[in-house]
Parts: C-alpha cells; structure tokens; sequence
C-alpha cells in the first residue's frame, strides 16, 4: 500500500457536508413534505438542481424555520450556479431570520474562498437568534474547519454535539476537528460513539476514511525510504513473493529501525510462509515503536487466534477495536469467540458493529441473526436474515438459515399453537430450499422431524 498524500484539499468535501441533503430529517406537512423533499433529492442527485429549486422553495415558504429544508435550497441554488442569486433574495429578505442567515452563510462560503468573512458572520449571526441548534453550530464548525482553523472548530462543534449528541454527522465532525487540533483519543472516541448512533453508509465510510488518515502507519517514513517500501509492498501485495518481500523490507529495517511499518510488513511476509514465531515477534517490535496502531493489535490476535491461544487473540482484538473503532474484521472475530464461550449478548455486540461497518457482507448479518436465535430473540433474529433475503431472495443458504431460526422457535416452544405456528413457518422455508436444491439433506431431515413429509 503506497502512502497517502495527507495534504489533499479538504475544503470542497467540508462544503459538501456542510451542504448535505442527507440528514435534512425535519418534515413539513403532515404527509407530503417527506416525498416532496426526496424528489427534490433525487432532482439534485441527477444533475437538475434547477427543477428542485420550485419545489425546495415552497416548502421553505410553508416552513420557514426548517433548517433541513433551508440547507436543501442552498445546495439546490449553489449546485445550479445561482449562489449570487439567493444571496441577493436573501439580502433583500425582511425580516431576517435565522434560516435566512444561515442560508446565506452557506451561499457565501460555497461560493468563493474570498467569502470567508461574511460567511462567517451570516453564520454567527444566525447562532445569535437560535442558540440552541446544533445544526448553526455544526455548520460554524464545517466552515472553520474549511479554511484550517482548526482550534477555533473545536468550541463550535463541541456545543453542536452537546446540543445534539446523537448525529452522527456531527460526531464526524468532531472527530475531524479533534483530529485536526492533535486530539487522537478524542478523535477515537467521537468515531467510537458514531457507532452507535445508526450512521448511514455514506456517513460510515467517510468515518472509514477519516480513521484511515488519523491511523496512518506510512506518515513517519522519510521521503529516502519511501521508494525502497513500495518496492517491498509491490513484492509482497502483488507478486506474492514473500521472500523477496523479506529480503527488501530487511534492508529497510537495517536503515530505519524505527519505523513500526516495516516491522508490521516483515510481520505479514513472515506469516505468508508459516514462520509465526517470527511474526509474532515482529508484530510485538511495531507495538513497541506505536502502541496506538491498532491494525497492528489485530494482526497479531489473528496469529494467536491460528494457533489456538485464544485468551492472549481476545486481548489483541479488544486492544485493537479500543484503539481503533472501525476494525470490522476485529468485530467479527470478537463475535466469534463470544459465541465459543457461550455469551451470546456480547456476540450480538461484536457482530452488531460489524454489520454497521459490513453493511452488504450476508455472512455477518448470519452471524447477527444466530447471537439474536442463540437469546431467544427470534423476532430480531428473523428481522437480520430477512433483511439478506429482501436483496437477495434466492439465496438458499439464508432460505436454510429461516428455516433452522423457526425450527429452534418450534422446539423451544411451549405453547402448543405456538409450536405449530412455528413448524408451519420452517416448513415453509425447507421447501423453498427443496424448489432450488431437492437433495438437500439438511432442510429434508428437518421437515421429518416437524412431520411435514
């Protein structure tokens, strides 16, 4: 893996955030606003901002303190390339409010670098009529953070969290504003919490990429050492050629014997030819040098995991996710070992995460939905295998799985109509296996037990 370039422009994807349509989530009217506003979205996502303008601007007229629909006109007016248009309406506008400044703080800012200034005071004079919402202070913050200035972000999006601590948005906020002002813990901690918050997926891999920068193990390798790694990483990643790898990354290591990343890839190349103990102690070295990797932590319970040491592979996986809260492989691998030892709540813990990380994996939903059946919790066990099934309805693997969901149901049962219920639900899904697979002996024996054949 070549090293990133970490200075890239940073301002047009603050603008674009700053300009989000996606968690515009106030509704207007008691039925219409909703679709109303997604035909507006899907206006914009097709390049025809212009036709979402009408629409955008009648529900602003109906409710002109919404600051989802507010944001949404902005974004229509400045991606039509009429961001000097509404500022002129907006200058005009009598009386002011804080939907109106705050629109016209977007304007400004989307609409040159040179707008800064008053962007800002639209901004801060929008907070100053409605204090408390965190949508003002959000969009404060994306704008400082847009121009570097990074410590005078931090305030403005530490009160939007306070005001609104469970937008996952504002969480990426903060973690890129913590981040940027050298706050790895804080910066950790807001993506951890965004977890938890039902992130959507564009939200979920913008905290992927932010992640990615703020534990990036190629930042502290020296520009004389930089072509010598690629080289090492183009013989390991992509010749396969593990030895070869070794022989390079040596070299490296005898001029840099400082840099955790050569130690971690000598780690891996040892790996590909089985030699664990060299691995292991690799893998220990680059802790050592940067004990706030966790990818590092994770390589090393996989080690352990292979060999069966599965008390020292947990601590590794549970260092690893601490350090690094987007490590979906390390889920799933804590879900695993929560299933061995029986604790079923933790497993749906793990494997929850990891299908909030993995959200199109169907293996990880399997394991969501087996923790939740291990709990008795059919219903939510049935809710995860039916959310595979809807995008992928012959998948006869998942078809088999609802059928052993409802047989489990059945035995567990005490009530007899339940138990009934039950049988009559899994015999159904057996034979939808049977239509795709009629030798399947898993879903024939079962359907003898429950008497359906």
């Amino acid at each position: 893996m070549p090293a990133r370039d970490l200075h890239a422009p940073r301002r047009a994807q603050l603008i674009a955030a700053a300009l989000s349509l996606a968690c515009a989530c106030n509704h207007v009217g008691a039925g219409e606003g909703p679709a109303v506003q997604q035909q507006a979205r899907r206006f914009v996502e097709e390049g025809q901002p212009q036709k979402a303008i009408p629409v955008l601007s009648e529900l602003h007229r109906q409710a002109p303190d919404d600051l989802g629909v507010a944001r949404a006109l902005a974004e229509a007016y400045v991606r039509a390339g009429r961001a000097d248009e509404l500022i002129d309406e907006l200058s005009r506008r009598r009386p002011v409010s804080a939907a109106n400044h705050y629109m016209l703080g977007l304007a400004y800012f989307a609409r040159s670098p040179d707008a800064e200034g008053p962007a800002m005071l639209e901004l801060q004079a929008a907070i100053a009529l409605a204090p408390e919402r965190a949508e003002l202070h959000h969009a404060l913050a994306l704008a400082l953070l847009g121009v570097d200035r990074y410590s005078e972000a931090l305030p403005s999006i530490e009160r939007a969290v306070a005001l609104s601590p469970a937008q996952p948005r504002m969480l990426l906020t903060l973690a890129r504003a913590c981040h940027r002002t050298g706050d790895f813990a804080r910066a950790v901690a807001a993506l951890r919490k965004l977890l938890g918050t039902r992130p959507s997926r564009a939200e979920i891999a913008a905290a992927k990429e932010l992640m990615e920068e703020i534990a990036d193990p190629f930042t502290s390798v020296p520009a004389s050492a930089r072509t010598a790694l690629s080289n090492g990483l183009h013989l390991l990643h992509e010749l396969d050629s593990p030895q070869q790898a070794i022989a390079a990354l040596e070299e490296i290591a005898r001029e840099n014997p400082q840099l955790p990343i050569v130690h971690t890839l000598l780690a891996l190349a040892h790996e590909q030819l089985d030699d664990d103990g060299f691995a292991v102690d690799e893998l220990k070295r680059a802790i050592e040098l940067a004990p706030l990797d966790g990818r590092t932590f994770y390589y090393l319970g996989e080690v352990y995991f292979r060999k069966r040491r599965m008390s020292q592979a947990k601590e590794c996986f549970q260092r690893a996710v601490e350090l690094n809260p987007l490590l979906e492989d390390a889920y799933l691998r804590l879900g695993d070992l929560a299933l061995e030892d029986q604790d079923f709540v933790g497993a749906q813990g793990h494997f929850h995460l990891a299908a909030a990380l993995l959200p199109d994996l169907p293996a990880v939903r399997g394991k969501l939905s087996l923790a939740l059946q291990r709990q008795g919790n059919f219903e939510a066990a049935d809710r995860e295998l039916r959310e595979v099934l809807k995008r992928e309805p012959e998948n006869v693997e998942f078809k088999l799985r609802m059928g052993e969901l409802y047989l489990d149901k059945r035995n567990r049962s005490r009530v007899v109509r339940d138990r009934e219920a039950a049988a009559k639900e899994a015999g159904h899904w057996f034979e939808q296996v049977l239509k795709t697979d009629p030798e399947n002996a898993i879903a024939l024996r079962s359907l003898q037990i429950i008497g359906a054949r």
